[in-house]
């Protein structure tokens, strides 16, 4: 918490967007970063005690007398002596204030370092991090998940404020005042936060959190190539609360031929590396005998980049004819930043050209 609030505050005064924005708020107060400190009671009472529902969660024996004084400075002792490596500025993160202090406060500022990905969202890369993570955790072996007798079972602890020995109201207690002290508020005692905790706490388990999590357990099941019968759709209302699972459905198969099938999260990949197109004609030639079908409009977007019944007219001829025998990748304006250009088609049956069909599956031109 010390660390990441402190490195947060950092990245956020880094931010001249974000900090235009500090100005112009009365009280202005904008927050100063949190210096971890041994000697300071409340950031000794925070470090014990979140290890304390630590211990908890994961089932681990506190000793009887934890809230001691004594024994919580032998615990954050051993915290002051952890070496961790000096604040840098986290570039993505500082654009993205940037650019929320230009959104909501119309300030101008110069252009950020460009920022790096912190994460691969590439399908692929995502599923072999994520495997790896689990088995660097101890909870997978090769494909397969550890069985639960296998591992340290955690379990979760339940909120209770009347309960002083479960350390939670001086959590609470500790963690409001640093947060506080950090935008220069004033302190809360440990009595008032122990009587406004009960109606705070419930507030804490958001939508986004369950919403969260669930996926995480659909992604698991993902990573283990699960038949589908055993994922499931989710019905939150936290209002209530309530929690509904239900298995999904079958995605419904629309066939337009014997060699048309699809759904509505179908997608075709075309690979002009390995299919042999090269001008605009062979891409619909392609098409049309992919789906026995013939291709008739193509659409970029909103960008028409080919239309049938237009270029057929006998004005159209000689540019029709220049179209088609041009190479695929300038016909579709294929600029070189993206590896592939994703196109919509319409097709008519080849014997009923009155037979449109216009919702088929996005057709991905996969160039590198």
């Amino acid at each position: 918490f010390f660390f990441q609030a402190e490195d947060g505050i950092r990245d956020a005064q880094e931010s001249r967007g974000l900090g235009d924005v500090y100005k112009r708020q009365l009280p202005r107060r904008p927050p100063q970063p949190i210096k971890y400190s041994g000697e300071d009671n409340l950031h000794v009472i925070f470090i014990s005690s979140f290890a304390y529902v630590l211990a908890s969660v994961y089932n681990i024996k506190l000793p009887a007398n934890h809230r001691d004084k004594n024994v919580r400075q032998v615990l954050t002792n051993k915290v002051s002596k952890m070496m961790l490596s000096e604040y840098a500025p986290n570039r993505k993160k500082v654009q993205s204030l940037e650019e929320e202090g230009q959104k909501n406060g119309n300030v101008n500022v110069a252009a950020p370092a460009q920022a790096q990905n912190d994460l691969d969202l590439n399908p692929d890369q995502l599923l072999k991090t994520l495997t790896k993570l689990m088995t660097d955790q101890g909870l997978m072996k090769g494909n397969e998940l550890i069985p639960e007798s296998a591992l340290t079972v955690c379990g979760a602890v339940e909120f209770e404020k009347d309960e002083d020995s479960n350390c939670h109201v001086d959590l609470l207690h500790a963690m409001t005042n640093i947060r506080a002290s950090s935008y220069r508020l004033d302190p809360m005692d440990w009595i008032t936060v122990k009587l406004k905790s009960g109606n705070i706490i419930p507030a804490l388990a958001t939508t986004t959190a369950v919403v969260a999590a669930l996926q995480t357990i659909e992604m698991c099941k993902i990573i283990l190539n699960s038949e589908v019968f055993l994922y499931r759709n989710a019905f939150v209302n936290l209002a209530i609360p309530s929690v509904a699972l239900s298995e999904p459905m079958q995605s419904r198969k629309y066939k337009i031929n014997n060699k048309v099938q699809f759904t509505i999260w179908d997608r075709w990949d075309i690979d002009c590396r390995t299919s042999g197109i090269g001008s605009f004609q062979d891409l619909l030639s392609y098409l049309g005998s992919l789906t026995d079908l013939q291709p008739l409009d193509v659409m970029k977007g909103s960008q028409a980049i080919y239309l049938f019944n237009m270029m057929n007219s006998d004005m159209k001829k000689e540019e029709n004819r220049r179209i088609l025998s041009s190479p695929v990748n300038e016909v579709i304006d294929f600029d070189g930043n993206n590896k592939y250009v994703e196109l919509l088609v319409t097709y008519c049956n080849s014997r009923n050209q009155e037979e449109v069909y216009k919702n088929l599956p996005i057709v991905r031109v996969i160039f590198r």
